[in-house]
């Protein structure tokens, strides 16, 4: 048995190895949470981005915001998706990107950005189509049903990385309402999941105006997600995230969604 003397140094894998490693699912989500079904988007998608604290603060944090520099001009920018996509206010910071190549320009350096940052993507998207179909009037609401599973996808990881520390689970405020029916929802599975509740620690909901690096990049991948399954055509190379993906699907067939997808002959 390896045993030390009090004058003795600590080997260096020993020292490694008792760090504690901290890491963080953070999380956003595409399509509408309530159950009406938008014929152009009938999915939601929540997504979890997973990286450690490290990855997040020394290498993420540095490369967004050098990103935002060169577009920007200033760090204090949020950034947001579909203000990228419909940027409507012309004294908005957007407003440029409704020019196609200055967009198109963010979007190839996102993608080496994405390329840089050592993260994975948990996602649960749900077909409103095949979801309504089978629960009818007492469907329940998408991003509560959504929560559970991306939690799983997060206990399985904490198993796969040998962690010692629960991973941190951050969402993005909403609104007071929803924020209050999302820590119910966490209380709920804490009470009633041993494994999440000792492998998983549900945080307060995060304003967007904190300016959080690993919320803003769940924004960033969470749509080009949802655009693949709908096989809507691209703004990000989907192939930059395809394998950092992994992807549960409910219900598990899609059999209604999938068939109004089907090309038309």
């Amino acid at each position: 048995m390896f045993r030390l003397k009090s004058n003795d140094v600590l080997p260096f894998h020993l020292i490694i190895y008792n760090q504690p490693m901290k890491y963080s699912l953070y999380i956003d989500e595409s399509g509408d949470h309530v159950l009406k079904i938008d014929q152009n988007y009938p999915i939601f998608i929540l997504c979890g981005v997973l990286l450690s604290k490290a990855e997040h603060d020394q290498k993420l944090t540095k490369l967004l915001n050098d990103l935002k520099i060169k577009h920007f001009g200033r760090t204090s920018v949020i950034l947001h998706t579909i203000d990228f996509l419909r940027p409507r206010d012309k004294n908005s910071v957007y407003y440029p990107f409704c020019d196609a190549d200055k967009r198109n320009n963010f979007f190839r350096d996102l993608e080496n950005l994405i390329k840089s940052v050592d993260f994975k993507i948990m996602a649960i998207a749900v077909s409103k189509p095949d979801h309504l179909a089978h629960y009818k009037e007492i469907a329940p609401d998408t991003y509560l049903l959504s929560v559970k599973p991306l939690a799983d996808s997060a206990c399985t990881a904490y198993q796969e990385l040998g962690l010692n520390e629960p991973i941190d689970f951050i969402a993005e405020s909403r609104n007071k309402e929803l924020d209050k029916q999302l820590l119910a929802n966490y209380l709920f599975l804490e009470s009633s999941a041993s494994k999440i509740s000792r492998l998983v620690k549900f945080c307060k909901p995060v304003k967007k105006e904190e300016n959080i690096s690993g919320l803003q990049l769940a924004d960033l991948v969470v749509t080009p997600i949802g655009r693949f399954l709908l096989h809507k055509k691209p703004y990000l190379d989907f192939s930059v995230i395809k394998n950092k993906v992994q992807l549960t699907k409910i219900p598990a067939t899609w059999q209604i969604l999938e068939k109004q997808l089907e090309p038309t002959k």
